[in-house]
């Protein structure tokens, strides 16, 4: 999808900027071909058909706002039309509560997390990096060897949750990316 252009709403959202999303798919590219990527508070949809142009099997986005969410799907049908729309799904919906009520299935390989810095959402809440984690180490959405990237402002303090490993911290500017897996709690 080199060179092609996506919309992207002019309010509510804060796209992750290209040399943020560059860094995070050279991080990546052995675990993206074939993958089921998550991408949660998708706005545009840029990081998913990121994930989708560089070999992910399967992307599901999820977005709360409806005029956001609108962007979305008109990106995704436009530069994704070639693509098995069976393994490409848009939801529009809070994300904490697609979290605690998806359904168990196939789990996601990659789940890519972009929420909101400091912005209310629905509820009145904002959204709480902690929560989500918890949230997902709760649910059966990510694979038990898979990677949830957490974006973050460069300044917001790490996300203190047990359960999860960090393995890699790395700040871009205004943004920071962390990559977490699960902690392996199997007696050796």
């Amino acid at each position: 999808m080199r060179g092609r252009t996506i919309r992207v709403p002019k309010s509510e959202v804060r796209p992750t900027q290209d040399r943020v999303r560059e860094a995070l798919f050279s991080s990546l590219q052995l675990d993206v071909p074939d993958a089921r990527f998550l991408d949660l508070f998708a706005g545009s949809g840029a990081v998913g058909l990121e994930a989708v142009s560089r070999g992910a099997s399967a992307v599901c986005w999820v977005e709360e706002s409806g005029a956001v969410f609108k962007i979305l799907k008109s990106n995704t049908a436009k530069l994704c039309g070639d693509y098995d729309q069976q393994l490409l799904r848009c939801v529009r919906g809070d994300v904490f509560d697609f979290v605690q009520r998806c359904p168990s299935g196939t789990p996601f390989d990659i789940i890519f997390a972009d929420p909101p810095y400091q912005k209310r959402g629905r509820n009145n809440r904002i959204p709480s990096p902690s929560q989500l984690l918890v949230d997902i180490l709760k649910s059966d959405l990510l694979s038990g060897d898979g990677i949830l990237v957490l974006e973050q402002g460069a300044d917001e303090p790490l996300p203190d949750v047990s359960g999860w490993e960090l393995v890699r911290d790395k700040r871009y500017g205004g943004a920071r990316l962390r990559f977490f897996r699960k902690c392996d709690t199997s007696e050796k």
